[in-house]
């Protein structure tokens, strides 16, 4: 992972000298002597059907695995999680770090043949924070001057502080320092978008034979619940180093399923692979089983708008003490993950990672004061609480609300019924909060704390659990006006702790990245964000 001084020595040196323009491109780096095979179609399986392909609106990982094979945005993730020039072949930032100017290269073009302007990054941006499109990830955009203001319905688009000063020249002015800008403008929420399709055909401008995209593949077509296809983009500028000529993506949810498609053939990559058979197919298939640490947290949201949370700390936190964690990764999944207790990931940038002091308490003293803390708010086995757990279609989201559900039965008397649904119906639910208690997950988009801190600020889209704290939301401020990094991680990690001491979500566990590929597939290198992309792949002959 970078550093947070590494980040802020990069961009030291980036204020006073330009990126030097390379062949940065999503390409497959094929080792010489590597025998390609003669079929380079990519099959994955992609857990669920993506809400839209609209990169300003996508949400989720399976919408943002492909999001990142049609787009790029103005830098590029190369495979180790570095960044790297996209559609920017260079950059320079201003000495105060708030004004980045962009030079595009000039051989960037749509999948029309068009070319890909300073304006096609002007309006997508603009899009991104305009109240009317109601983007998820509008707050990605805040760092920017006036895009808060914009996004509050405040001013109108035009003062979005993003400039073309000529056609391939864009220069952005943030509100604030932000070391990990250059991370941000890699991500779907900032990529160009092209305009002429989006205003022909409105919200059908994702469909085939709609969607213009700028990335090393375009859309071939759509089956709901059936498939998506990807082919190779001609007029991507590396095309020539793109081995992989299509890709089909599946929206298969049950892993075990998804985990029989790639051992018959039928698929080449899982998105996940089922705890209760990892041990096994670990030592059977070895290498082609990819664990890899991941910048993720597993955590159920509670909902802050109504009872029995709203107004009730005492409960969510003897909830939050009744979870046996160690237990649950240990014996429950088994895959390496990380017992968590609070929201930024241990070793995430820009941030001291914090250990609270009941998570090394025996679980006895953490029952017994759990126990307290539910007779405090009103509860007891004689009068217990009610609540329902919702989580999206899966088997081990299953599997972990059935072992919390336990936990909370045997330690406290909670009375606990588990409800599913499918995964766009479940991100509705959960974002407009009906629920009482949620199945959440976030990965970070970039390496810094900003990532995590920005889900919890009043307002924001993404703060499922509906949390609001002014005071949290003036440390998250402070922190980001800072002068120096030490300045920064200060205030981060006190806004952390402030958060975490509220209890609006009950974190269970750090991720790790699981994956199932055939065994002649070959370019995966693996990153803490698990960001890839199709065209950095290949496939290899037997």
């Amino acid at each position: 992972m970078i550093k947070c001084s590494r980040i802020v020595a990069v961009v030291s040196l980036l204020a006073a000298m330009s990126i030097a323009a390379f062949t940065s491109a999503q390409a497959a780096d094929v080792p010489a002597g590597a025998q390609l095979a003669a079929k380079q179609v990519l099959v994955k399986n992609n857990s669920a059907e993506p809400g839209t392909l609209d990169p300003q609106k996508v949400e989720g990982v399976p919408a943002s695995n492909i999001s990142l094979d049609l787009f790029v945005g103005l830098t590029l993730e190369a495979p180790d999680g570095s960044i790297v020039p996209g559609v920017a072949k260079s950059w320079t930032i201003s000495k105060n770090h708030f004004v980045y100017t962009f030079h595009l290269r000039k051989d960037a073009r749509w999948s029309n043949g068009k070319p890909v302007t300073a304006e096609d990054f002007v309006y997508g941006m603009r899009r991104g924070v305009d109240p009317k499109l109601a983007s998820a990830y509008a707050y990605f955009l805040y760092p920017i001057k006036n895009a808060k203001a914009i996004n509050d319905g405040k001013l109108p688009l035009k003062d979005l502080a993003v400039k073309a000063l000529d056609a391939h020249t864009l220069q952005i002015t943030l509100k604030e320092p932000a070391p990990y800008f250059l991370q941000i403008v890699s991500q779907p929420a900032t990529f160009p978008a092209y305009k002429p399709s989006i205003e022909k055909w409105g919200n059908k401008f994702t469909q085939p034979g709609h969607l213009v995209s700028n990335g090393a593949y375009e859309l071939k077509s759509w089956v709901v619940n059936g498939h998506i296809t990807l082919v190779k983009n001609p007029y991507y500028w590396g095309a020539k180093h793109v081995v992989i000529k299509e890709v089909k993506y599946l929206p298969i949810v049950d892993s075990n399923t998804s985990m029989q498609m790639v051992e018959s053939g039928q698929s080449d990559w899982t998105y996940t692979i089922p705890s209760s058979q990892y041990k096994t197919l670990k030592a059977k298939y070895g290498s082609q089983i990819v664990t890899k640490p991941y910048l993720g947290l597993y955590y159920y949201d509670l909902n802050m708008q109504k009872p029995p949370f709203k107004g009730s700390l005492a409960l969510r936190k003897a909830l939050s003490l009744a979870v046996d964690r160690v237990a649950l990764t240990k014996y429950v999944l088994g895959q390496g993950q990380i017992p968590a207790y609070n929201f930024v990931p241990k070793g995430t940038a820009g941030i001291n990672f914090i250990q609270y002091g009941w998570s090394d308490w025996s679980n006895s003293k953490r029952i017994a004061e759990a126990q307290k803390l539910y007779k405090e708010a009103g509860y007891s086995k004689a009068n217990p609480l009610k609540i329902t757990i919702l989580y999206n279609t899966n088997a081990d989201h299953k599997k972990i609300a059935l072992a919390l559900a336990s936990m909370w039965k045997q330690a406290l008397g909670v009375q606990v019924s588990l409800e599913n649904e499918e995964w766009k119906v479940f991100l509705r639910d959960r974002q407009e909060g009906n629920f009482v208690v949620a199945r959440d997950g976030w990965i970070g988009d970039y390496d810094y704390a900003t990532t995590f801190t920005d889900l919890f600020r009043c307002g924001v889209a993404q703060n499922n659990s509906h949390y609001c704290n002014a005071k949290y939301d003036a440390l998250v401020e402070k922190a980001a006006n800072s002068d120096s990094e030490a300045q920064r991680v200060k205030f981060y990690t006190e806004a952390e702790r402030m958060a975490m001491n509220d209890y609006p979500i009950i974190p269970i566990f750090q991720y790790v990245a699981l994956h199932f590929r055939s065994k002649n597939l070959r370019g995966y290198v693996g990153n803490p964000l698990d960001h890839n992309h199709s065209a950095d792949w290949y496939f290899v002959k037997n």
